[in-house]
């Protein structure tokens, strides 16, 4: 399996955290779905080889050729049908609206076709992308054509200052925090990042927390859980197992013993 991921050029890293290419050859039959858990981003996604199926309420869904998929609190599980050729761009919470130009929750927990969300313009996109020659092609065309829209929108500044404590403080900050940092109130904060972000400013915090608890583990922290959980301000483990139990579908030992597939890359 192949995956790479490349920083967007400014000013499109304003608004997109990264671009990622996967390659794999075609899974055996009788895989297994593999799980992706959420990380508050957006992505969208250009499938030029297989399409991936998505498995909502056990019943696999074929996936569009290119999906806007908004962000969301539920673990992801994706079933590779045949040759795995996937290019994503992944959208940071603040940037979703902007870029995408519309409201962030009208593609929260949504897989929509690009030209339900960016009409014949995602169409064009569509056609660059998944026509390219190679992954050089593929991600150039990518990185160009959403650069354009980048350098055409405006970041929400409220919004974003809210974000970068979330991320300073690993999902610890309250809501009050968050809205002191976007200079508004609670209430005002909730609306912001409904239209934004397309989840509610506690959601997103408990995310990030939860993807901090993910790396820890990952690494292999001395203490375990109970440690991971000290460390990033949950009350105690059995808070850390149940955020775990919500975002990722299992508790943490049993999440790490079945980590593998092509969801992997995601979950680091």
């Amino acid at each position: 399996m192949f995956y790479r991921e490349v920083a967007p050029p400014p000013p499109l890293d304003a608004f997109v955290k990264c671009l990622w290419i996967l390659e794999a050859p075609a899974a055996p039959g009788g895989a297994a779905p593999d799980t992706i858990v959420p990380d508050g981003c957006a992505e969208v996604v250009f499938h030029f080889g297989d399409r991936f199926r998505r498995v909502e309420a056990g019943v696999p869904v074929s996936q569009f050729r290119t999906a806007v998929v908004g962000p969301s609190a539920r673990p992801l599980q994706v079933l590779a049908t045949g040759r795995v050729g996937v290019l994503g761009v992944r959208l940071r919470p603040e940037g979703i609206a902007a870029l995408l130009g519309v409201p962030a929750d009208e593609v929260a927990g949504r897989s929509l076709p690009i030209d339900a969300v960016l009409g014949a313009e995602g169409r064009r996109i569509e056609e660059r992308v998944c026509g390219a020659r190679d992954s050089g092609e593929r991600l150039a065309a990518a990185a160009a054509a959403f650069g354009r829209r980048a350098r055409e929108a405006t970041l929400p500044e409220r919004v974003g200052a809210a974000v970068a404590l979330v991320r300073r403080t690993l999902g610890r900050a309250t809501v009050d925090d968050m809205a002191e940092a976007a200079g508004v109130t609670g209430r005002h904060l909730e609306r912001l990042f409904r239209e934004e972000v397309g989840l509610p400013p506690k959601t997103l915090s408990r995310l990030v927390r939860f993807r901090a608890a993910l790396a820890l583990l990952r690494r292999g922290h001395p203490l375990g859980t109970v440690g991971v959980a000290a460390d990033l301000g949950y009350s105690d483990q059995a808070h850390l197992h149940r955020d775990f139990r919500e975002f990722a579908g299992a508790p943490p030992g049993a999440f790490l013993r079945r980590a593998g597939g092509v969801g992997e890359p995601f979950n680091s």
